[in-house]
């Protein structure tokens, strides 16, 4: 009876074992896996950053053409009007070379 109650506990102790091993090279996967993933979600931040400069610089860039745009607009339009007008001087002409003497040279 004792001989048989101890292959009972030997093998108990067996299948705890290997359900231990079992669980314990799970684990260590799963954390092999969870590692590979944290590396790669650092590369997308670094990334992530770099890309969010580049964005900002754009951004910054784009205000800058427009704003360059708007006043190119503004002096090539006071141009036009004022080769539009009659020769001579007159109130509207001094007005529109105002502009065009106040706008193109920020160009």
């Amino acid at each position: 009876m004792l001989t048989a109650l101890a292959v009972v506990l030997a093998l108990t102790a067996g299948v705890f074992t290997v359900l231990y091993l079992g669980e314990r090279a799970e684990r260590d996967g799963v954390a092999a896996t969870r590692a590979d993933r944290e590396r790669v979600l650092a590369d997308v931040r670094e990334q992530q950053e770099g890309l969010d400069a580049a964005l900002a610089t754009n951004k910054s860039r784009e205000a800058t053409l427009i704003s360059e745009n708007d006043l190119l607009a503004t002096c090539v339009e006071a141009a036009r009007t004022y080769f539009d007008l009659p020769p001579g001087r007159s109130d509207a002409s001094s007005q529109v070379f105002a502009v065009m003497y106040d706008v193109c040279p920020q160009l």
